[in-house]
């Protein structure tokens, strides 16, 4: 009992701290280099993006017990002086996150944008599923009115779960396993691109979501297996 709850509790220090790290922006500023190959020690590194629009991603990787085994992957979305809602708090009910006073979104289905992971000698690695890290999955544009139409039909799939309007200062996204995404065998230097992506409801069409291309973020690190 007492193991759970200090498992649970790290979890969350895990993100508040990431969160009380410095808003400040910059093209991956404040990089840290590839941990060391410290079997059982946490580690955290994180890389911020550049700003665009009043916004830019910070990508997080995280072990908790060394790089022994491949990292948690951690997304912020982090807003700057402008374009935040002006509402306080998300209301309950997802047909209400297009009412006036919404204007910037994260996309649709949790994920941060296309990815990709590479080697030292940058060759690509493979994906476990293409349609997970691929750019097909964020689309110029979306309608609001269509995705929740296709929410209502297929109720409880994660793919399809609606935008959620940008209402605070640090957005998280849901953390990822990199083993989910990618397929890693072999030990030794490899670098995480995240491609950032998030939508503004069009001004002509209350309607319409524009993607809005986040600068990449790239963060090295390393992987050391015991075998």
């Amino acid at each position: 009992m007492h193991a759970r709850s200090w498992s649970n509790w790290r979890g969350i220090l895990h993100l508040l701290a990431i969160l009380a790290l410095p808003f400040v922006g910059g093209c991956e500023q404040r990089a840290v280099d590839s941990p060391p190959a410290q079997l059982g020690r946490e580690i955290t590194q994180w890389v911020d993006g550049a700003e665009t629009n009043g916004f830019y991603a910070r990508v997080s990787l995280h072990w908790p017990h060394g790089v022994a085994e491949l990292p948690l992957i951690s997304v912020i979305v982090l807003g700057t002086s402008n374009g935040l809602a002006a509402n306080p708090s998300l209301p309950n009910r997802p047909h209400d996150w297009f009412e006036p006073g919404f204007t910037y979104y994260v996309s649709s289905g949790g994920l941060p944008g296309p990815m990709e992971l590479k080697d030292a000698a940058a060759h690509p690695l493979p994906a476990v599923k293409e349609s997970m890290v691929s750019a097909g999955r964020f689309p110029a544009g979306v309608r609001f009115s269509d995705l929740y139409r296709q929410q209502q039909m297929k109720k409880g799939i994660r793919s399809l779960r609606m935008p959620e309007p940008l209402i605070k200062r640090a957005t998280a996204l849901p953390a990822l396993r990199l083993q989910d995404l990618f397929t890693v065998e072999k030990p030794g230097a490899y670098r995480l691109t995240i491609f950032a992506k998030i939508y503004k409801k069009s001004e002509s069409n209350g309607d319409l979501l524009q993607r809005i291309d986040l600068p990449p973020v790239a963060v090295p690190f390393r992987y050391e297996p015991l075998h």
